[in-house]
């Protein structure tokens, strides 16, 4: 039979043991950890520059459509014979001619 001290050395070692591949364990995590949050890091960064993008277009479109808008209006004036025409003439009737 082990006598204690042998028992107790042995339980020691286990318990280091133990210790190390709970500690290598961590240390896997750890680095596995750190190279997802590098992935997300640059993913969020992705999406953070097509919102930018994104948000440019919606921008532009939006000039762009009050810029056709003016010039419809502009343009249904010209048929009622308004704008650019200084006076009413007796030649324009809003049509598009006689024919």
């Amino acid at each position: 039979m082990l006598e204690g001290n042998t028992l107790a050395v042995i339980g020691l070692s286990v318990a280091v043991v133990q210790l190390v591949v709970t500690l290598a364990g961590g240390l896997v995590f750890a680095i596995r950890l750190e190279g997802k949050i590098n992935v997300q890091t640059v993913r969020i960064a992705a999406v953070e520059t097509a919102t930018t993008t994104f948000a440019s277009v919606v921008t532009k479109t939006a000039v762009q459509d009050e810029k056709i808008m003016a010039l419809d209006r502009t343009i249904e004036g010209l048929r009622r014979g308004e704008g650019y025409i200084a006076g009413h003439r007796k030649s324009v009737d809003g049509g598009y001619g006689s024919g």
